[in-house]
């Protein structure tokens, strides 16, 4: 893992940082074909006003504390991890700030072996998990956003609003996904993934289809 890509940061100077590919504990499996399907670049990227906030929102979920190597100076650039009462997205939120004024390295490489099983803020949550410090606080972005580039931020925006929004109704918490409905979405925006599930999740039809969503999964 250093050692490559130390050696892509040294080769391309440009890069506040690199994201490589995983290996999946235990199964051993590495998802690249999904992740290309997906439109994760191979190479040196810089988001510009013609990325689309699904592309955005897909490199997003491609990086990973575990899995990313970025030079410090750039860190401390954008202020580093948020802390601010944070128990999910302080990673995200970081990558979303380099990434809006920075160029990036990616490579689908599987260099690092992640155990999800045994995570606590990944994939065993028992109740809806906490929502971004973005969407709580949609100011820690467009203060370091470049002008250009804050379009795309306000669909990035609406499209994690509509994501968070529907994991919400999964655990039948309508209310909250109501609040993330009503601040960030219009009707001119059913466009966005997972609008109609956004919709449906702030009402409160929501809670017995979820009670039988999550019957079905958690058996």
């Amino acid at each position: 893992f250093l050692e490559q890509n130390v050696a892509l940061l040294e080769l391309h100077g440009a890069a506040a940082g690199i994201g490589c590919g995983w290996f999946e504990y235990p199964s051993g499996a590495f998802r690249a074909q999904r992740w290309r399907a997906r439109g994760i670049p191979e190479g040196l990227m810089a988001i510009s006003p013609d990325t689309t906030a699904e592309l955005l929102f897909a490199i997003l979920g491609y990086l990973s504390a575990s899995t990313v190597l970025a030079r410090s100076k750039a860190l401390r650039r954008w202020g580093g991890f948020y802390e601010r009462h944070c128990l999910y997205g302080e990673d995200m939120t970081l990558w979303l700030k380099v990434l809006l004024n920075e160029p990036w390295y990616f490579h689908l490489s599987p260099l690092a072996k992640l155990d999800f099983q045994a995570s606590q803020l990944c994939r065993n949550y028992r109740r809806a998990r906490p929502i971004e410090p973005f969407l709580l606080d949609p100011a820690i972005l467009r203060n370091v956003c470049p002008q250009a580039l804050i379009p795309l931020l306000e669909r990035l925006i609406k499209t994690f609003a509509c994501k968070t929004a529907a994991v919400l109704g999964y655990w039948g918490e309508w209310r909250q996904a109501r609040q993330l409905v009503t601040r960030f979405l219009t009707l001119r925006d059913w466009r966005t993934r997972l609008f109609l599930a956004a919709v449906l999740s702030s009402s409160p039809i929501i809670v017995p289809i979820a009670w039988l969503a999550r019957r079905f999964v958690h058996r």
